[in-house]
């Protein structure tokens, strides 16, 4: 039994060479993937406090 891709599929695959290229060109000019609303890289999350809300406390049994 075959394991992975075949290699002519390999080769015809696209999906790679067009993530390489916007990611440099993210890098190279922001301003044009801004404009074009690409955004393949992402900022590290600094810390867990920054998405969860410590002063509002989360009540299950809430109304919707």
């Amino acid at each position: 039994m075959a394991r992975g891709r075949a290699k002519w599929k390999k080769l015809f695959d696209l999906k790679p060479a067009l993530g390489t290229g916007m990611a440099w060109l993210e890098t190279h000019a922001p301003r044009l993937t801004t404009g074009l609303r690409y955004h393949s890289l992402q900022d590290k999350l600094d810390d867990a406090s920054v998405i969860e809300d410590f002063r509002r406390p989360l009540l299950l049994h809430q109304a919707a």
